[in-house]
């Protein structure tokens, strides 16, 4: 397989399997219109505040497993070249962003990029995840732990393969997700952001 072919495969693969959005399908079954309340994005974090935790928690699995997938059969076509996988990665992160049937209004993509950098290394996944719990435990705002991240994920690429393709790779999730989650840095900084004990509830919001 080429280059070209190569690249075409892991941008198409990775951005139609983030195209399927689980919250999407929740809020059908739930009759939740989670575009219309709340933040207004298809993901985890908005499924929580407004159905529950038990139906976001859900939709952050599938969320994650599909951005480990699509780095996950990348690397097994291309063991030797991780910018492919990498270039997959962030083509599913903005399939969950921008999913075309929805007039490209998906999530927020972080459920997804934590299941990219699990595809790469499932240590340093666990890693982030404990440091966002820690962060979110600490201040009470899960907005800080996705800050850290986005940051951690180019940083951690480039000490892992050392190639400047595989970084640029990785920066548009970065930018993206850093652009989607201004106005929850707004929100926290005048005190009305979702906090992380908001999502502790231990109820669903909409009746069963």
């Amino acid at each position: 397989m080429d280059v070209i072919a190569g690249i075409l495969l892991a941008l198409l693969l990775g951005y139609f399997l983030g195209c399927f959005n689980t919250a999407k399908v929740v809020s059908m079954i739930k009759k939740v219109d989670l575009q219309s309340a709340g933040s207004g994005n298809l993901g985890a974090s908005n499924t929580v505040m407004l159905i529950g935790w038990k139906w976001g928690l859900f939709v952050g699995v599938m969320d994650f497993l599909k951005g480990v997938l699509a780095v996950v059969i990348l690397r097994l076509l291309f063991p030797y070249d991780p910018a492919y996988a990498a270039l997959a990665g962030t083509a599913c992160v903005m399939g969950h962003i921008f999913p075309f049937y929805m007039n490209f209004k998906g999530g927020k993509g972080f459920a997804t990029l934590i299941g990219v950098m699990c595809g790469f290394s499932f240590f340093f996944a666990v890693i982030m995840g404990v440091i966002i719990i820690t962060v979110a435990k600490v201040t009470d705002y899960i907005v800080l732990g996705t800050m850290i991240t986005i940051v951690a994920y180019p940083i951690y690429m480039l000490l892992t393969t050392w190639s400047i393709l595989v970084v640029l790779a990785t920066l548009p999730i970065t930018a993206v997700i850093f652009v989607k989650h201004l106005p929850n840095i707004k929100r926290m900084l005048n005190g009305t952001e979702f906090k992380a004990s908001d999502a502790a509830v231990g109820k669903d919001r909409v009746q069963n």
